[in-house]
């Protein structure tokens, strides 16, 4: 099964290495460093995973939106710090935590 997934918010530099480890698993990787691309390739695309990279909290803005207009994507988080306040919302809905740097290993088990 081909499975689309957003990357949000890595370094460029990553995105080949990304991009070549999803589509070795009958996947297409789609990458995004703001709301408003992110949002456009959501509404454009058919997303199964969202992967998002958290360095603030601002930038969790884009779950409201997943939650919001595509409840059946999985989300999973990856934070170099973890934050206790967002760690219990992450648990009532679709969501999952890694930390960083992002381990292809444990991306594996989680797609």
């Amino acid at each position: 099964m081909k499975r689309n997934i957003l990357f949000i918010g890595y370094e460029p530099s990553l995105n080949e290495e990304i991009k070549d480890f999803i589509v070795h698993r009958h996947g297409e990787a789609f990458f995004s460093n703001s709301i408003e691309q992110s949002i456009h390739i959501l509404d454009e695309s058919t997303i199964s995973t969202v992967v998002l990279t958290l360095h603030k909290l601002g930038d969790a803005a884009i779950l409201k939106y997943i939650n919001q207009y595509y409840p059946g994507v999985k989300v999973l988080i990856s934070a170099s710090k973890e934050y206790d306040d967002i760690i219990h919302v992450f648990n009532k809905g679709n969501f999952s935590m890694l930390k960083q740097p992002l381990k292809l290993e444990e991306l594996n088990l989680f797609i």
